[in-house]
């Protein structure tokens, strides 16, 4: 879990595609 920034993004993408 060195990639924080995107992990975030991802997390948000898939909050925002639902």
């Amino acid at each position: 879990m060195s990639n924080i920034p995107f992990s975030m993004a991802r997390y948000l993408q898939n909050v925002s595609t639902d």
